[in-house]
């Protein structure tokens, strides 16, 4: 009698921590839906803390447009704040705003077998929704606290010839110092 207890104890504990998942994660996308008025795919849940979200964080979801899979960002529900959530999809769409004004120069000075992302970072009270139709060089008039970093991947057989690009990352990084963000890099691998 003891063993079905648990096993249904067991049942029950499994089924309430899938639930709660999944109620957060349509919590998030309703949110989405509502502050953006478009719809949203989720590809993949991470789990939070229901004990301690205030340490850990609560669950988290990966998620783009319906039908933009290079938009990915990341949503949630705020760890200290019930029913405050959080995105970065301003910050995606900004992203690839500048990985299209980037990618010319990139491709002619690091070769057209390059794959690169530009990344941004600024502090979650820096930008909001209402942000998501103005371009990025409007808001960085406003908000200098923006990191800027280009990530590049360049494709070789055996070792690379690391000096060959000492001039293209100098260049890229004068055209980045060129946004006046605070911050910018470039990562080269």
């Amino acid at each position: 009698m003891k063993k079905w207890i648990k096993l249904t104890a067991a049942i029950l504990f499994v089924i309430m921590g899938g639930a709660g998942c999944m109620s957060s994660e349509s919590k998030v996308v309703d949110h989405l839906e509502k502050v953006y008025a478009e719809e949203f795919e989720v590809e993949s849940t991470k789990e939070g803390s229901d004990i301690f979200p205030e340490m850990y964080g609560k669950d988290k979801v990966i998620a783009h447009p319906e039908g933009k899979p290079e938009l990915v960002f990341i949503a949630g529900e705020s760890r200290n704040e019930a029913g405050v959530f959080y995105d970065t999809y301003v910050l995606s769409k900004w992203s690839k705003e500048l990985d299209a004004k980037y990618s010319e120069q990139i491709k002619s000075d690091f070769g057209q077998e390059v794959e690169f992302k530009t990344l941004l970072l600024a502090q979650g009270d820096k930008y909001d929704p209402s942000m998501i139709d103005i371009p990025f060089s409007q808001y960085v008039t406003e908000n200098k606290e923006v990191d800027v970093t280009v990530k590049i991947a360049i494709k070789t057989e055996g070792e690379p010839d690391i000096s060959q690009y000492a001039e293209p990352v100098y260049n890229l990084l004068e055209t980045l110092k060129k946004e006046n963000t605070k911050f910018y890099g470039v990562s080269v691998g």
